[in-house]
């Protein structure tokens, strides 16, 4: 396992440049997003979560962070290991508003459906190979798409002042700096 010690060779973060170094060194070890959440210790992947996270958000909104099958199920869990609550809490609620969670997600297909069957009920159903999700009707799928934007409304009011490129570049970062200089275990002499 890759684990932050690793990662910082016992070195703390300071600043936003450090954090994307950090980023960095974890696809050099593993190019692959899809093997990271076996490769990386737990503190290590809750990290690359929140970056990767954040810097999704920054650069294409939601859209490709709620879709993507090797992260999205681990955004809840990492956003509370580095003391962001209340982004977990509505990054919660909005897959609540599926009808079946990232966990039951079969694949990465099943996935990409759920996307397609959510985010825009006029979409055609050709764009859905689910067939959960083929077997709900048109007015169930606009009540899910419905509710699924109006939490995401809410997810997005919240980190927009935290996360936008308007908000101090430090305050952006800090909270995975402090998590992952928390986790830096001192090496005895």
């Amino acid at each position: 396992m890759i684990t932050i010690n690793m990662l910082t060779q016992n070195q703390k973060l300071s600043d936003f440049e450090d954090v994307i170094a950090f980023f960095d060194k974890i696809y050099k070890c593993i190019p692959c997003e899809s093997e990271l959440s076996t490769k990386l210790d737990r503190n290590a992947f809750y990290a690359f979560v929140v970056i990767h996270t954040i810097s999704h958000w920054q650069s294409d909104g939601w859209c490709n962070l709620l879709w993507n099958y090797a992260t999205a199920k681990y955004v809840v869990p990492a956003m509370k290991a580095v003391n962001l609550p209340q982004i977990a809490d509505a990054f919660e609620q909005v897959e609540q508003t599926y009808p079946f969670s990232y966990s039951e997600c079969e694949n990465e297909k099943e996935l990409c459906s759920l996307g397609n069957f959510i985010e825009n009920p006029r979409q055609k159903r050709k764009y859905i190979s689910s067939e959960r999700l083929l077997s709900m009707s048109d007015e169930q799928r606009q009540t899910y798409s419905k509710n699924f934007l109006a939490k995401l409304q809410i997810l997005d009011e919240l980190v927009t002042p935290l996360w936008d490129y308007q908000a101090p570049e430090q305050e952006i970062w800090q909270p995975v700096i402090d998590f992952i200089n928390q986790h830096i275990e001192k090496q005895s002499i």
